[in-house]
């Protein structure tokens, strides 16, 4: 089913709850790139926006 925004929301439900029936298991960079994943699929163009660009080290 898309929603109203064109998103397939029953991909993103099943692929959500696989991740979360697992989730005991994940390690952080494991997690952290399913959800990588799902941003890019949901929308490539929101990892551009500032909050998501690596932060230079602070000296």
């Amino acid at each position: 089913m898309t929603n109203q925004y064109g998103l397939d929301a029953d991909y993103f439900q099943k692929w959500m709850r696989r991740v979360l029936r697992g989730l005991d298991n994940y390690t952080p960079e494991e997690l952290a790139r399913e959800l990588a994943r799902m941003a890019v699929t949901a929308n490539p163009s929101v990892l551009n926006e500032h909050e998501f660009q690596k932060k230079e080290a602070q000296q």
